[in-house]
């Protein structure tokens, strides 16, 4: 499970860096 929020994390960095919000902690969040 680590793992994978990692890994979630850095796409949602990606994610949120492409549309500019602060998705990134949301999406980490969510996952």
């Amino acid at each position: 499970a680590t793992s994978t929020t990692a890994t979630t994390t850095t796409t949602a960095t990606t994610a949120g860096k492409r549309s500019g919000k602060g998705a990134t902690t949301t999406t980490a969040t969510s996952s």
